[in-house]
């Protein structure tokens, strides 16, 4: 199902492990942020020697990515029989949702992609031992999302979970995604930023421009922890209103620029969404290329 390649290498692991590539290449700048394990420690997805695993599993509950996804998967079988039998979960992280989406019994492999090596090679088989995943049913691949050692037409099911706004090239994602999915394949994007309107957008802008110049910065870090990064300008577009994250390239899109990006990549879209959760998801299906 993959092809083969000179990077492609089998390490010492309880699951198979390629090697596809060592970075993802100079187009992507926070390669060093996704791969400082200092950083990482203080999230919940450090899960080094179990330690973390109860507060990895309280927050894909309580941020709702676990509900997300249920519901998610629910649209996408839409009364079918399931996802298929092979998938990749892209980003994959610490392969959080792979028992979840195991519970899926039609499901012979996933493929989880990361680029970040300690969450994949470190992290991902605390999880996966944790839940006893057989481990022929998971292929851990490091690399780029954009780079897909799989061959076209080979998946039934592609994940992208708190994924895509992360793509700094989100079409040209799409398209490699598309390259694997078979004709009848499904997408699941969850975990997706919802923009506020344009005037909570510049309420919350023009805000953070106040307390940036009036607050000293020492008062700032005893209420909220951190200082408030400082605008550079009370007025300004849209544009810069929802500049990415230079740090951890995060994006932000309007619903307009979802629908927009999904019918340039000629997919059809249902978002998914659930009452008094901050982030959402879609469901995507191939369209008929004319």
């Amino acid at each position: 199902m993959t092809n083969g390649s000179a990077l492609d290498v089998i390490v010492p692991s309880d699951f198979e492990v390629r090697i596809w590539a060592e970075s993802s290449g100079a187009e992507d700048t926070q390669f060093a942020y996704w791969n400082d394990e200092e950083i990482e420690s203080a999230k919940a997805w450090n899960v080094a020697e179990g330690k973390g695993l109860a507060n990895q599993e309280r927050h894909v509950q309580q941020s709702g990515l676990l509900d997300l996804l249920r519901l998610a998967v629910r649209t996408a079988c839409d009364g079918g029989a399931g996802l298929g039998r092979a998938g990749a979960d892209l980003a994959c992280g610490t392969a959080w949702a792979v028992p979840h989406l195991l519970e899926d019994s039609g499901i012979e492999r996933i493929f989880c992609v990361e680029y970040s090596r300690h969450r994949l090679l470190k992290l991902a088989p605390v999880v996966l031992r944790h839940y006893d995943i057989p481990r022929d049913r998971v292929v851990l691949c490091l690399g780029s999302f954009y780079d897909l050692r799989i061959d076209s037409g080979a998946l039934d099911f592609v994940l992208l979970a708190e994924a895509l706004h992360h793509a700094g090239d989100p079409l040209r994602l799409l398209a490699e995604v598309r390259r694997v999915l078979s004709r009848d394949g499904v997408v699941i994007v969850i975990g997706e930023h919802i923009v506020p309107s344009l005037p909570r957008l510049y309420g919350a802008h023009a805000a953070r421009w106040l307390v940036s110049r009036t607050v000293p910065a020492a008062i700032q870090r005893k209420l909220r922890g951190k200082t408030i990064n400082r605008p550079r300008a009370l007025w300004c577009g849209v544009r810069e209103l929802l500049a990415p994250n230079p740090i951890t390239g995060d994006h932000y899109y309007r619903d307009s620029d979802y629908e927009r990006l999904f019918r340039e990549a000629n997919f059809r879209s249902t978002p998914v969404r659930i009452p008094g959760i901050p982030m959402q998801g879609f469901v995507l299906r191939p369209e008929a290329v004319p």
